[in-house]
């Protein structure tokens, strides 16, 4: 007698039925490096038998993005997390800056939202960070900053 699949919590155990074992890519599309990351994960991913999957994956637009992406986190395999901050741009792509003259750098809001949905879910994660991050002396939000030395 084959066992039922039930829902946890609300979170339907997908995992059970992919070919392919997926893999939570948590990124900020407005960073200018958002293609090489995908990129890279697209290339390296499948030699470890993962496929790359983003929240922007499978729009379904009777569900709200945090209930689909929390599903996802739960059922993926490993996860991915770009914590970059990046330069706010205008519409030419230059760099905006404040009264001061100062760079405006975004915070990766979303990313860091996936994040704590995958620590909560207990589930492994790889942390990125750009180098020009470390270079302005940007910080990690303090509740990381144990994880920055690791970086």
């Amino acid at each position: 007698m084959s066992e039922e699949k039930k829902d946890v919590d609300g979170l339907r155990p997908l995992y059970h039925t992919y070919k392919q074992q997926k893999c939570f890519v948590g990124h900020s599309l407005e960073a200018p490096w958002c293609a090489d990351i995908m990129s890279a994960c697209g290339e390296v991913l499948p030699e470890f038998g993962l496929e790359p999957w983003y929240a922007t994956h499978n729009f379904d637009p009777t569900r709200p993005l945090r209930d689909k992406v929390v599903e996802m986190i739960a059922n993926a395999r490993y996860g991915i997390y770009d914590l970059s901050y990046w330069i706010r741009t205008d519409k030419e792509r230059k760099a905006v800056r404040d009264e001061n003259g100062k760079v405006i750098w975004e915070m990766p809001r979303n990313v860091l939202i996936e994040l704590g949905m995958a620590i909560a879910l207990n589930r492994p994660a790889l942390m990125l960070r750009n180098a020009k991050n470390r270079e302005a002396g940007l910080n990690l939000p303090r509740y990381l900053e144990s994880a920055a030395s690791r970086f």
